[in-house]
């Protein structure tokens, strides 16, 4: 399916889950913003954006200690091309409200919720300076 910024327009205010199987790491965000340029790269081709996407906040899962830890990272950018994009939810005549994403490429995973959908509470996550406090 080929990605529009209307369509990742609809999960502002709404969450982002970014995985990487392989490499073992979660993130999970609260989505403040998303842009949606033309690659300016030469021989780029017409389904080639870079989407930036800021955050109001960012955790990463600690498997070790079963929390969600806050991170200083707030913003994510990739290209288009990298990535394939299917709704998730889907029936036969009507498109499911969550936006799936992943490539074969860097092996990431992602789901968009919309506002409103699934919903991670910032209240549950860990701030970073308590994560240091409990390590030491």
């Amino acid at each position: 399916m080929e990605i529009t910024e209307e369509i990742l327009g609809r999960y502002v205010n709404g969450q982002l889950e970014w995985q990487n199987p392989e490499e073992g790491w979660i993130y999970r965000g609260q989505i403040a913003a998303i842009k949606f340029e033309k690659n300016p790269r030469p021989g780029d081709i017409w389904f080639n954006y870079k989407v930036t996407i800021d955050f109001e906040w960012v955790a990463q899962l600690d498997k070790g200690r079963a929390c969600w830890v806050e991170i200083p990272d707030k913003s994510i950018s990739f290209d288009t091309m990298l990535y394939s994009f299917n709704w998730l939810g889907e029936s036969l005549n009507h498109p499911g409200e969550r936006l799936g994403m992943a490539s074969r490429i860097t092996g990431d995973l992602a789901v968009f919720f919309p506002p409103g959908g699934s919903k991670m509470d910032r209240g549950n996550i860990v701030p970073r300076e308590k994560e240091h406090d409990a390590e030491n």
